[in-house]
């Protein structure tokens, strides 16, 4: 062996050895750093015409196991998808307050029955009156702020979803330069360690964000998926196309997720695909929070509203203030003066003077008009009845009674026999004529055979989507002139077959039945142009839909009268035996007061959600929440529990042993050395046999 060969082959071990232990000490400065992985110098012999030429370093790799990295990207994907719900959830809990809380829903529900139980034992006590109005105010503002939590929840988790998917774009982009810069070093015989640590880390957060599953390709890549299956980066990444809309608070559905396909200009065009809850991750988590949780705590509160407010009206309603009113105004119902009257039993329409005589009655037996009786026929016999005495109108949906003599006022009552009604509530409750709280939803009454009423060309767009936020159908309704509900009941039915079917409910309200494996489907209008019959009430707004319903809140008050002389509360109810010239109401009668708290303390029409006390209701439904809180927390430490082990699992085959770092330390110092002795040593060899050849 020639002294050159020696230098040669001492050289190569050298250099060996200081780029081990560079890497050694690279290990050993990451020794905390979460998710990193050791690497290891693979040395090979190097061979020059059969003969032994030193050693040389092959590689620089991670020490990894692909299952155990899968698996930590997956676990990362269920920790944070339910530790996003968790924060959420907790602050929607704290907004409710406890169950059994003197203060919070539960205990402004509370003071309200006791307020109306106090007022039944003195209704003529001016102060319990007005307590009584407070306490309904304070329900109100009580419910509002609380969907106004639930709202301002959505928007806030519709402004993280954003972020998060602005991000995703990033790591995407990120990931797939990475694979390009992997596969390029590798076919040129370079090290991949550190290109691959950094991909490493971004499938780490990508994984946080969405759950994630990926593939090694034998390039070096890495081919990444979310855990239901769509592509995210092959050969190209994938982006996902969002533009966040302004006032996301109030939608009743967001515009999907579209998962992009980008080409090498950079244009896009859409894989078809959509990340909904579904994808897992924070995103999943916020997405299923947006679309699902929230919106339904803010339905349950509208119909624990819509609940409250019509009982509340049914009893005033029932009853009248003494002196009667002279005045009396009705809702906006939508309605037109040409549509059908809808009413079946009888009513009373009477006008009484200062002391509660009869001075005009009338009763309209609604079941002997024609059965094309319209509204305008209504108020034609009103007028006709009164004989002069009071003047009914009809105009812009709303219904006005007005009595003649300025110290007279107007009194409408049901028959006790066969009281009139119409979507399940009687003839003064129905046109909103003595209301306790204004802008209450009332349920319009239609039939599928009658008109719609909205002009040629008005357009609503209807949305069907799953528990998960996916988009199942979307449709769009164009008014025709002289339809009636059963055309837009086609229209929508054409569209959600496969998924379910819509029909008009004894209220009159839109109603979705899903078909068997479709529960959680929800419908919404997602944009509204109508305006029926020239009130300004739209389609949404006339049928219940969504995201209408929900926002029936917005408008709701006690009555401005009320609020300011709470002598006009309805408390005593209307002598329906009573003839011209005799008393009918008094002004000790309490049966009107009595009538409201047993609408407080009785069972409430909630529609869908069942008949059940108003206490019983927002005990279950503040429980209920309470209940989902504490699964999502269950789910969070157990998803928390697993990601922890997953990561552990993996840190202990990839991570950094101090122990084995400063073996190898050792082993490549003393290797080193002895390369750095056989040069010295070689050098020495050199000099004398330079100093014999002189």
């Amino acid at each position: 062996m020639s002294l050159n060969h020696i230098l040669s082959t001492a050289t190569t071990g050298l250099s060996a050895s200081q780029l081990a232990l560079r890497t050694i000490s690279n290990n050993i400065a990451n020794v905390n750093t979460p998710g990193y992985a050791r690497e290891r110098v693979q040395l090979q012999a190097l061979v020059a015409g059969g003969v032994g030429n030193g050693v040389g370093v092959s590689n620089v790799e991670r020490i990894t196991n692909r299952f155990l990295e899968a698996a930590s990207y997956a676990a990362a994907g269920d920790s944070a998808r339910f530790a996003v719900q968790q924060g959420y959830f907790e602050r929607l809990v704290s907004a409710f307050g406890e169950p059994g809380s003197d203060t919070g829903l539960a205990g402004r529900l509370n003071s309200l029955s006791s307020a109306a139980i106090a007022l039944s034992a003195d209704p003529a006590d001016l102060n319990a009156r007005r307590a009584f109005l407070g306490r309904v105010t304070a329900a109100i503002d009580e419910l509002r702020a609380l969907q106004g939590e639930a709202a301002g929840l959505r928007a806030e988790a519709e402004s993280e979803i954003a972020t998060g998917i602005e991000r995703a774009n990033t790591l995407l982009k990120r990931i797939e330069t990475l694979n390009n810069s992997i596969a390029a070093a590798g076919y040129a015989g370079g090290s991949t360690a550190s290109l691959a640590g950094q991909r490493a880390q971004a499938l780490a957060e990508l994984g946080q964000l969405v759950s994630i599953r990926t593939t090694d390709l034998p390039s070096g890549a890495v081919e990444v998926a979310t855990s239901s299956g769509i592509v995210l980066v092959d050969h190209r990444a994938r982006q996902l196309g969002y533009v966040s809309p302004p006032a996301s608070a109030g939608l009743a559905a967001y515009p999907p997720i579209n998962v992009l396909r980008v080409d090498a200009r950079g244009s896009t065009e859409t894989t078809g695909e959509t990340l909904a809850s579904s994808a897992g991750g924070r995103i999943g988590g916020l997405i299923d929070l947006r679309d699902r949780a929230l919106p339904g705590v803010e339905d349950e509160l509208a119909g624990l509203f819509s609940g409250l407010a019509s009982a509340l009206n049914a009893a005033h309603n029932a009853a009248s203030a003494v002196p009667a009113l002279n005045v009396l105004d009705g809702r906006n119902t939508g309605l037109a003066a040409a549509d059908r009257a809808g009413f079946g039993g009888a009513a009373i329409f009477a006008v009484t003077d200062a002391s509660g005589a009869i001075v005009a009655r009338t009763r309209i037996d609604f079941g002997a008009l024609p059965a094309t009786a319209s509204i305008s026929d209504v108020v034609a016999a009103i007028n006709a009845g009164l004989g002069g005495a009071a003047t009914a109108s009809f105009a812009d949906g709303v219904l006005r009674l007005s009595a003649t003599g300025a110290a007279n006022g107007m009194v409408v009552a049901s028959d006790p026999l066969a009281p009139a009604t119409r979507a399940g509530a009687g003839f003064a409750a129905f046109f909103g004529l003595n209301d306790v709280v204004a802008g209450a939803p009332v349920g319009a009454g239609v039939t599928a055979t009658d008109p719609h009423g909205f002009a040629a060309g008005q357009t609503a767009g209807f949305q069907l989507r799953d528990s998960g936020g996916r988009i199942l159908a979307t449709t769009s309704v164009t008014m025709a002139a002289g339809g009636s509900f059963a055309d837009i009941l086609g229209v929508l039915n054409a569209s959600i077959a496969t998924h379910g079917s819509v029909s008009l409910d004894a209220r009159g309200q839109l109603v979705f039945t899903p078909l068997p494996g479709n529960e959680g489907v929800r419908l919404s209008i997602i944009s509204d142009s109508t305006n029926r019959a020239g009130t300004g009430i739209s389609l949404g707004q006339f049928l219940g839909v969504a995201p209408s319903a929900a926002r029936s809140l917005g408008g709701a008050s006690v009555r401005a009268d009320l609020l300011s002389n709470a002598r006009n509360l309805a408390l005593s109810q209307f002598d329906t035996s009573a003839l011209v010239g005799q008393v009918a109401l008094a002004a000790g009668d309490s049966s009107g007061a009595i009538a409201l708290a047993e609408a407080l303390t009785g069972p409430l029409d909630l529609g869908a959600r069942g008949t059940v006390a108003l206490s019983t209701f927002a005990a279950e439904f503040i429980a209920g929440i309470g209940a989902d809180a504490g699964s999502v927390a269950d789910a969070a430490l157990d998803a928390s529990a697993r990601f922890n082990d997953a990561q552990q699992r993996r840190d202990d085959f990839s991570g950094v042993n101090l122990d084995e770092e400063l073996t190898q330390m050792v082993i490549f110092q003393n290797s080193y050395a002895a390369s750095a002795r056989l040069i010295s040593v070689a050098r020495e060899m050199y000099d004398i046999l330079l100093q014999l050849g002189e």
